[in-house]
């Protein structure tokens, strides 16, 4: 979702299973460069291979997300400091 393709792509069905047990994604930010390192980051654990090694919780996604820095919008820069 966060780049509008899979991380794990192959050939064939197999080779996207295999791709998916035994390599690590593309990082995130080589795919879509204007993507916040800690967004890479917080895929990159989402997506470990170990379940010890992703998130143990919802709760724990949710604070990880929340120190994602998001590039002001444009809105923000229209109306910033009430002009």
């Amino acid at each position: 979702m966060a780049t509008g393709r899979p991380p794990f792509i192959g050939a064939s069905p197999s080779d996207t299973v295999t791709n998916t047990l035994e390599k690590d994604p593309t990082p995130l930010t080589k795919l879509s460069s204007e993507r916040p390192p800690q967004l890479e980051r917080i895929v990159n654990q989402l997506l470990a291979k170990a379940a010890e090694n992703r998130y143990q919780s919802a709760k724990e996604l949710q604070a990880a997300l929340a120190t994602v820095r998001h590039p002001p919008s444009v809105w923000d820069r229209l109306f910033r400091n009430g002009k």
